[in-house]
């Protein structure tokens, strides 16, 4: 019985752990808040990264920033062969000089990571400029 129970929470609490060793697209920006400055924007470093053990499907993608005033860019990587690879990107920053938001809003921009017009992660992050 107490075999059987310790079992089940080694169980539940296994599958309570996250995946983190997967690949997956994380998005962060610095800073969050600020203030615009004297040129009436408050420059912003996005910066989006690959984290997870390396994986051929994640190999070399596509990176699109859809930023707030509905521009798109993409960058990619002119990568050697997954097979002979000795190192690849998996950090991108992007630098935006952004005004304050008219509302008093959050600025939202959008990064998709894909493979061959697959699209493997996408997310938003946001920030405030005041």
């Amino acid at each position: 019985m107490i075999g059987t129970v310790v079992k089940t929470v080694l169980v539940l609490a296994l599958a309570a752990v996250p995946a983190s060793d997967q690949p997956h697209l994380q998005v962060r920006v610095f800073p969050r808040i600020s203030m615009a400055g004297p040129m009436g924007c408050s420059t912003v470093i996005l910066t989006a990264e690959i984290k997870g053990v390396e994986d051929e499907k994640w190999y070399c993608p596509k990176i699109t920033w859809e930023m707030p005033d509905s521009t798109i860019a993409s960058e990619e990587s002119d990568c050697q062969p997954y097979e002979t690879r000795e190192d690849y990107p998996r950090i991108w920053r992007r630098r935006v000089c952004a005004p304050a938001h008219p509302y008093g809003e959050p600025w939202s921009v959008w990064v998709r990571i894909e493979k061959n017009g697959k699209t493997l992660g996408r997310q938003e992050i946001r920030f405030w400029v005041k």
